[in-house]
């Protein structure tokens, strides 16, 4: 029984550090317009490599903190949040954290490109729910007129050189931890 306590709090403590720096990483920003340029994701990303499963749990309640009102998030917090194009993406951060974290654990070959590869399929499933839900609120909800090209430049394009750079380092990162991972995951 108290072995199971030890484990429970190891978890609860990786959870709430994971928390933390996601939070840091969102206040830590270029403004470049609707959708700031942040350090969310690559914390995202270092969080789900090092914790797996446990990632997805501390990303949900980042999400549920800001939505509550914490001032979490790259521009504030509350339950309005919603209405606010950027979003999409933390939905998209928890999606990718959950197909990431419990598809990792079964990568055999964990060869620096093939970690890439895991960080990538995981900014994909970011941008999937970030442009979808951003698309969706201005068209449909706030009945403003976006076209693709808009979307595509101010949700994506302009966001590519910092999240490739933000893959490749959390890869590094992952595979400098690596010898040490029994230390987050078990």
């Amino acid at each position: 029984m108290n072995e199971r306590v030890k484990i429970a709090t190891k978890d609860l403590v990786k959870i709430a550090l994971s928390i933390a720096l996601i939070t840091v990483g969102s206040l830590i920003k270029i403004p470049i317009g609707i959708v700031p340029i942040t350090l969310q994701m690559f914390m995202c990303f270092t969080i789900t490599l090092l914790l797996q499963r446990k990632a997805c749990i501390a990303i949900a309640i980042y999400i549920l903190m800001g939505l509550i009102g914490l001032p979490v998030f790259a521009t504030g917090g509350g339950l309005s949040y919603v209405l606010v194009p950027s979003f999409g993406y933390l939905i998209g951060f928890l999606a990718g954290s959950i197909v990431i974290g419990y598809t990792f654990p079964l990568l055999k070959d964990r060869k620096f490109i093939n970690v890439l590869g895991m960080v990538l399929l995981y900014e994909f499933i970011v941008y999937l729910f970030g442009l979808s839900y951003w698309a969706i609120l201005y068209n449909f909800i706030v009945d403003k007129s976006l076209s693709a090209y808009t979307l595509f430049v101010s949700g994506f394009a302009v966001f590519i050189p910092t999240d490739l750079f933000w893959c490749v380092l959390s890869s590094f990162i992952y595979k400098k931890m690596e010898v040490r991972l029994h230390l987050f995951v078990e």
